[in-house]
């Protein structure tokens, strides 16, 4: 594990991926033999390619992270079972940047075990999938498929990402994820989302790491399932030997809530407590009785043209008392909710998406969302974006304040 504690002591903040960078070129040319070819693009990203074969296996990960605080002092603290970040001098916590310095240290040690291997490193992944957005695609030519270890927990394996369809049936077939504990389930934005609506035409997955608390300082690994992963990609690389083809499907999330992953209840899991309804032509939001509401007539207009409750609990107080960081310092979020010209069908799509986003990520910021979006919903402005993103945050907030 010292590897993986070297990696957790360098920070890597997006934008400053500079001392992350530098320690990956020079462990891979210490490393790795001779001929291995190591690139690095005008973005930073860095391609490795190990050994000559007429097809590769490819493992890619991102080299930045979220978290702003990492004292002079700062140690990744291991114990039996955890790893986490601490400071003796300030006596708190630290994030590690485990999301997702796990993945880089699984796609080093792949990069060590295999003869035949390719693995790419990307920048800022976290705000927005900046370096992957403008990958070299001729990297991946060659790949039979391409692996990423960017999933908090222990047994997802990811097959759909933000309405993408990742893989082939083939592929998950072959992969034998239940063997290590792995499930098919629904992910975000990531790397490997991007690089399929960039042109990637093999199946790739995102699987689960053993992080666990991402961008908070309270995240730790749990190093049993971080090995796990690990011994889970060796086995894809050796067993799976054939190209895996795939290319890009478009998937709804409403269409995929059936999935065992999700509980059907809403944010939280609890049926008591905000009971989702997941059509595509109406929601529900969350009142404290566990009851639902009467569905929204007017989603378009200003938030004085909602339910009256919204507009006292608008007047009562404001997200950043005691939520999360939304991404915007400039305006309120009640300011966010502002007019829309969506569609009040697309909208309720839209609606339908973003919960089971940040459903799924609950740190997301509003760039991360609109980034996701995007893609899908290519004419979709910021402003209709960040009406949504605003709308599902206030009735996820008040799902929570039901307990």
């Amino acid at each position: 594990m010292e590897l993986l504690k070297k990696l957790y002591s360098i920070h890597s903040k997006s934008n400053k991926e500079e001392k992350m960078l530098e320690f990956l070129v020079e462990w891979l040319f210490k490393k790795l033999p001779e001929n291995a070819q190591v690139e690095m693009d005008k973005k930073g990203n860095l391609y490795v390619t190990k050994g000559e074969s007429d097809t590769y296996p490819c493992v890619v990960a991102h080299v930045d992270q979220v978290q702003t605080l990492h004292s002079d002092d700062f140690e990744a603290v291991e114990t039996n079972d955890i790893i986490f970040g601490w400071s003796r001098k300030n006596k708190r916590k630290e994030g590690l940047g485990a999301d997702d310095k796990n993945g880089v240290w699984v796609a080093l040690k792949c990069l060590l075990k295999f003869d035949a291997i390719k693995a790419a490193f990307f920048v800022g992944e976290e705000i927005g999938c900046i370096g992957s957005s403008s990958a070299d695609m001729d990297f991946f030519k060659d790949c039979r498929f391409v692996l990423q270890c960017d999933r908090k927990g222990y047994d997802d394996l990811i097959t759909e990402a933000s309405c993408c369809e990742l893989c082939s049936k083939e592929f998950i077939q072959a992969v034998n994820a239940n063997w290590f504990g792995y499930s098919e389930a629904h992910g975000m934005m990531t790397d490997v989302m991007t690089l399929k609506e960039n042109g990637l035409e093999v199946s790739c997955v995102n699987i689960s790491c053993g992080y666990y608390e991402p961008h908070t300082d309270d995240e730790f690994t749990i190093k049993d399932d971080l090995l796990n992963c690990l011994y889970f990609v060796e086995h894809i690389i050796e067993t799976c030997t054939d190209v895996y083809p795939h290319t890009y499907v478009y998937k709804p999330y409403s269409y995929s809530y059936n999935n065992s992953k999700y509980n059907g209840y809403g944010y939280g899991g609890y049926g008591g407590y905000g009971g989702y309804n997941n059509s595509k032509t109406k929601k529900i939001g969350f009142v404290s009785n566990g009851q639902a509401e009467t569905p929204t007539q007017n989603t378009t207009t200003k938030i004085s043209g909602k339910t009256q409750e919204k507009t006292v609990d608008a007047n009562a107080r404001t997200f950043e008392d005691d939520f999360i960081d939304y991404g915007d310092d400039d305006d309120s979020w009640v300011n966010q909710m502002s007019e829309s010209y969506l569609s009040e069908e697309l909208r309720d799509e839209l609606y339908d998406v973003v919960f089971s986003l940040l459903n799924d990520c609950p740190s997301a910021s509003c760039d991360m969302v609109y980034s996701a979006l995007k893609s899908t919903y290519t004419t979709l402005s910021w402003d209709d974006a960040r009406a949504v993103y605003y709308e599902v945050k206030y009735d996820m907030k008040k799902c929570l304040t039901c307990y």
